[in-house]
């Protein structure tokens, strides 16, 4: 058992090293632009992309600025350089708005997967039992929870745009 969790340890590290890789190359290799320029943002001034250049060794060689980057991620000095903040304390403030996306999604699925299950479970084997399977991979609860709190008005077209689904499988939703 040790060596299937050591294994599996093992492996986790090597996939997390190549998903960091592959990152990296993607945002600082592959566009044709200054990885310095789009690191500091879209108003910065040349003074303000020298110092994100010096700061992430984006003069050095690849492999050293990858060490620099992961070393800034590891030890929680990384610094976003369009609010010149931690990047670490953005996260962090931004949890409360995640969690709440989170919750109303997560009330919206419910309350979707139980009218779903219900009816479907009442029309088992008839049309409207596959017409809401079809219909509820087509739901995006995401996007209506990110409305439900952002903008009623929002929420209110996004449940027009359900009973519209809803009705063309001969369900009235009210």
């Amino acid at each position: 058992m040790a060596r299937f969790i050591a294994r599996r340890v093992l492996g986790m590290i090597a996939v997390l090293f190549a998903i960091s890789v592959i990152v990296f190359l993607i945002f600082n290799v592959i566009p044709n632009s200054d990885p310095a320029a789009r690191i500091a943002g879209k108003n910065a001034d040349p003074a303000l992309i020298a110092r994100v250049s010096a700061d992430l060794g984006l003069d050095r060689p690849l492999p050293v600025q990858y060490l620099t980057m992961m070393k800034q991620i590891f030890t929680g000095q990384l610094m976003s350089y369009a609010k010149d903040r931690n990047v670490v304390q953005q996260i962090w403030d931004g949890v409360p708005a995640t969690f709440s996306l989170c919750i109303g999604a997560a009330v919206i699925w419910m309350a979707l997967a139980v009218l779903f299950g219900y009816m479907s479970a009442v029309h088992a084997g008839k049309f409207t039992d596959r017409a809401l399977t079809i219909l509820r991979l087509e739901v995006n609860v995401g996007q209506l929870g990110a409305n439900a709190l952002s903008n009623q008005r929002q929420v209110e077209q996004s449940f027009e745009e359900v009973k519209v689904k809803l009705s063309r499988f001969g369900i009235v939703a009210e």
